[in-house]
Formats: C-alpha cells, sequence, structure tokens
C-alpha cells in the first residue's frame, strides 16, 4: 500500500479534504491495506463515511464523543449529523471513498463479499444494481451514488447539482443528474439492464443486444411467442369470417336458383 502524506485516524473526526487527499493517495493490493479493512476495488480502497457538513467519519453514531459504530442512537448527541430519529441516526451526508469500473467490481465479486454491497447476507447470490457513466464503464457507482464531490460519490435521492462536476454522469442539466446507465453485477456477470442502450451482446447483462438496446432472451422468447400466438389468432379470426362468408354465400345461391 502506498500513501501520501495525510493520514486518517479511523476512530476520530476528520475534514472533507482530508478525506480526498488520504484516499487519493491510497494505493491497495488487498483489503488489508485498506482502513478498517474496507473493499479493495482496482486497486482503489472503497468505502463509506460521512459528513454532516465538513465534519467527517468513517461512523454515522458518536459515544462519549468520538465516532463508534453504534446502530441504535437516544438521543441528537448520539449521532455525527446531531438527529436521532425513530433510533437511527440522521442528518448526515453518506459518501463512497472513490469510483471504480464495472470490470474491477465483477472481478472483486468473484472472490469477496463487497462490504459496500447492499446484500451482505446474500453474498453468494447477490447481484448488484450500479450506476455508469454513459459510455464510460470506468466510472461507477452502488445505485444511488450518483453526485460527486470532488471524486467523491454520495446519495442525494433527487440528484440536484448546481454544476456538472457535480455529478457522477458528469452532466448537470436543469439541476439535475443525468446521463447514467444502469447495470447489473454479479459473480457470473455483468452489462447493462434491459432497456439501457448497447453496441454488442458482451455490453449487456443477460447477453441480448438487439435494435441497439439489451434485452432480455427470456423476455424475447415470451415476447416471441406472444407475437405467435396474436398472428394465430389473427389467421383463426380471417378463416372463421372466410367460412361463414362462403356459408351465406352459398345459402344465397340456393335461394337464387329455386
Amino acid at each position: 500500500m502506498t500513501s501520501n502524506s495525510t493520514t486518517i485516524d479511523p476512530l476520530s473526526f476528520f475534514t472533507f479534504d482530508d478525506a480526498v487527499n488520504y484516499f487519493n493517495g491510497l494505493q491497495c493490493k488487498s483489503n488489508k491495506d485498506c482502513p478498517l479493512e474496507s473493499d479493495c476495488i482496482g486497486n482503489k480502497c472503497i468505502t463509506k463515511f460521512y459528513c454532516d457538513d465538513d465534519k467527517c467519519s468513517f461512523y454515522n453514531g458518536i459515544c462519549d464523543g468520538k465516532p463508534c459504530d453504534s446502530l441504535e442512537c437516544k438521543v441528537d448527541s448520539d449521532c455525527l449529523g446531531g438527529k436521532c430519529y425513530n433510533s437511527s441516526c440522521e442528518g448526515v451526508t453518506v459518501y463512497h471513498s472513490g469510483t471504480f469500473s464495472l470490470e474491477d467490481f465483477h472481478n472483486y465479486m468473484t472472490t469477496n463479499s463487497p462490504k459496500i454491497s447492499t446484500c451482505k447476507n446474500n453474498a453468494n447470490d447477490c447481484t448488484e444494481l450500479l450506476n455508469c457513466k454513459e459510455k464510460d464503464n470506468d466510472i461507477c457507482a452502488l445505485v444511488g451514488y450518483q453526485n460527486l464531490r470532488n471524486g467523491m460519490p454520495y446519495v442525494d435521492f433527487f440528484g440536484n447539482c448546481l454544476r456538472n462536476e457535480n455529478c457522477l454522469s458528469n452532466v448537470c442539466n436543469k439541476r439535475k443528474c443525468e446521463g447514467l446507465v444502469n447495470a447489473l453485477v454479479s459473480k457470473d456477470s455483468y452489462g447493462y439492464i434491459d432497456g439501457e442502450k448497447c453496441e454488442t451482446d458482451k455490453d449487456c447483462y443477460y447477453g441480448k443486444c438487439l435494435l441497439a438496446k439489451c434485452r432480455n432472451e427470456g423476455q424475447l422468447s415470451d415476447n416471441k411467442w406472444f407475437v405467435v400466438s396474436i398472428i394465430s389468432l389473427i389467421v383463426a379470426a380471417v378463416l372463421l369470417v372466410y367460412i361463414l362468408f362462403k356459408q351465406c354465400c352459398g345459402k344465397s345461391k340456393k335461394q337464387d336458383s329455386y
């Protein structure tokens, strides 16, 4: 592991700029090279941290005036953000310490259970949803982390922005982040979800790029049979009308002959 002169005590508070300098100066080969043995993805330490304005910590709770991994709070002073609601700490911005490529995240999942994952308790059958910059699979983050501050993705459920650099996609339009694509990653595969733009089958999680969009092969099969069924019904209806018409015409001709 290599690092610059900035260091962070995992059990102390630090500023956001300290976090940026610290993580930008880190390179890792394994999780042991990262603070709190967090995820080493593509030689970058990826971990969650919390900030209340410029006061940051690896933990959202406070015990005896220091950051702590407390799952429940009783009063507002138990929380970094100064807000305890229904025994949970709120009022902070949640960051990840960097972005990663779609391929690197997949490679990591084949041998590890990511600590930042949303499906920790079902790691062997985990399918993670990511946001990636359009046409750039080297810049991805977990879904929801669509905003960016000095290279650190963070959660803003409304995707608010002022400038392009506020967005993972680098596209801020009418104060909203745009230009992201959704991708799925599991131990067996990775790629864009159904409906996203694609160029080849390799771009898609389910391995099918049709008319420049990713499609689920199972759904394509279902759609095919649906279309066949509709066509069959139309043909049957036409034949029925034809038969009825012939019968009517036949009766009419017999009556005319009398």
